[in-house]
């Protein structure tokens, strides 16, 4: 079985603004958070639940204890990032991967995961519960 990679755009706008306010934006307006470069960028304790995310790169970013509850996550890249002990819990990932990325202990219970791949990640005694 064929893996589809994500669907990335050249060009990514760099996000340098207020987090929290991105977030409360995107949940109100109903919007996708999309074509955004993260950089160092800290989600720790920020909530993100129910936000979707579309061609975004993530490098060196913090989700640590974050609240990413049912976030969805669309052509994204991930690489060097923290989500230890983040709450993803019924997120959806498709097209997304996450390349030297630390997860231990997260939450993953009932994502729907499609064509992600994680390499030289470690995701230790992360829950992985009723997700496909």
């Amino acid at each position: 079985m064929k893996r589809l990679k994500p669907r990335l755009t050249r060009e990514h706008m760099e996000y340098a603004g207020e987090l929290e306010g991105l977030a409360a934006q995107a949940r109100s307006e109903e919007t996708d958070i999309s074509g955004f470069l993260f950089q160092g960028a800290d989600f720790s304790g920020v909530d993100f639940s129910k936000c979707s995310f579309q061609n975004c790169v993530f490098e060196g970013c913090r989700f640590t204890d974050g609240a990413l509850a049912k976030a969805a996550f669309s052509d994204c890249l991930f690489r060097g990032c923290d989500f230890s002990g983040c709450f993803l819990e019924n997120g959806y990932f498709s097209r997304c991967e996450l390349h030297a990325c630390k997860g231990v202990g997260c939450r993953l219970c009932g994502c729907l995961l499609r064509d992600v791949l994680f390499s030289d990640s470690n995701f230790s005694y992360a829950n992985c519960s009723r997700s496909k």
